[in-house]
């Protein structure tokens, strides 16, 4: 299969804005809408895609086109990931621990997109890799939805380490 080289990079130092590009031409922009909530909205030149978290360790994630629904992303911090559509289709995740390489895998488990942070140094850019044969509503959504859990899973296991920390400097203490 043919695929299409995205790049994708962060627009501002609290990584609320991502900037997704081909050919050096930005094509959307995911935006967290603060930092304090995951709410988050995709757009592009002639759609918005928005994203609404409904719970914490076991959440859903409701994914909202032009205000209609279209699915949800049944998601766990350290578990799986799905992506279901009103259309019927689903796509699994399947990523590395901290989220930063990620994968969405069809129903006959294809590879159709792929999310790429290649060094640590690299930490505000990357590339995405999505197959030529999706049309263009498909691939905005799985190139937004497959941003979106990279940094939801980033930003949720980086609020959790300070509380992980504390508790195990509160178990050394009292006993």
């Amino acid at each position: 299969m043919n695929k299409l080289t995205f790049d994708w990079t962060v627009k501002d130092w609290s990584a609320k804005t991502f900037l997704i590009s081909l050919n050096r031409q930005t094509v959307g922009t995911l935006l967290f809408n603060d930092l304090w909530t995951f709410n988050a909205s995709y757009e592009t030149d002639n759609a918005t895609i928005n994203f609404k978290e409904t719970g914490y360790f076991k959440e859903s994630i409701e994914i909202r086109k032009q205000d209609r629904p279209i699915g949800k992303i049944d998601y766990k911090v350290f578990g799986r990931k799905c992506l279901s559509l009103n259309s019927g289709q689903t796509f699994n995740l399947s990523t590395n621990f901290w989220g930063r390489n990620l994968k969405w895998i069809n129903e006959k488990g294809e590879n159709v997109l792929e999310l790429k942070q290649p060094t640590l140094k690299d930490l505000g850019r990357g590339t995405i890799l999505t197959d030529t044969d999706l049309d263009k509503e498909l691939n905005d959504l799985l190139i937004s939805s497959g941003l979106y859990i990279s940094n939801l899973t980033s930003k949720k296991i980086a609020r959790f380490m300070p509380l992980f920390i504390i508790l195990i400097g509160g178990l050394k203490i009292f006993g």
